[in-house]
């Protein structure tokens, strides 16, 4: 049992060892825990095998190195803690910062996002305006005759119906007087509207 036992404590020190070499902080008691029992284990198996005579700290050395093992095994585990503590608030650190960052650039990309909005908002505008003028003046267009420039019967049928509209709300008579000057329509029908 002691040579199994001091084969494991082998095998874990120099686990310990190498995580310390890797950088571990907390491996280092990990290691001092197994060398200490590995110690115990030692003297224990001396005595046992006839090699050094019993006294006293042959007789209680395994309790006690079991004890020294129990407390480097609660540092190196309060270690741990401590450890994955600073970890975390490193970590929380950085999240914050990177949320920092980019909270940043949000409220940069919407202040871009507002302005070319508001760029675009008035450059419609300006087009709608445009265009309303545009269509403004392509109605009196189309209200007015090309060669005479007066109103044609499209403005009148527009007109018309408003009036009438108008006339029945006010209980008002409406008159119309058409006149055929002379003989207009046989120059339409000769020469066309054009001329």
């Amino acid at each position: 049992t002691a040579v199994v036992i001091m084969v494991m404590a082998i095998v874990m020190m120099a686990a310990g060892l190498l995580s310390f070499v890797e950088g571990y902080p907390p491996a280092r008691y990990y290691f001092l825990a197994w060398i200490t029992l590995f110690i115990a284990i030692v003297i224990f198996a001396l005595e046992v095998l006839g090699a050094v005579e019993g006294s006293y700290m042959s007789k209680w050395g395994l309790q006690v190195g079991a004890a020294m093992e129990a407390l480097l095994f609660a540092i190196a585990i309060s270690d741990r803690i401590n450890l994955m503590k600073q970890q975390t608030l490193a970590a929380q650190e950085k999240l914050v910062e990177q949320e920092k960052i980019l909270r940043t650039a949000q409220e940069q990309a919407n202040r871009e996002l507002e302005l070319r909005v508001d760029q675009r908002t008035r450059e419609l505008a300006k087009v709608v305006e445009d265009l309303a003028r545009v269509n403004e003046k392509l109605d009196r267009l189309n209200q007015l005759d090309e060669l005479t420039h007066l109103y044609n019967r499209r403005a009148f049928n527009q007109r018309g119906v408003q009036l009438l509209a108008q006339c029945r709300r006010e209980l008002r008579p409406l008159s119309v007087l058409l006149l055929d000057v002379d003989h207009f329509k046989q120059v339409n029908d000769r020469y066309g509207h054009l001329v």
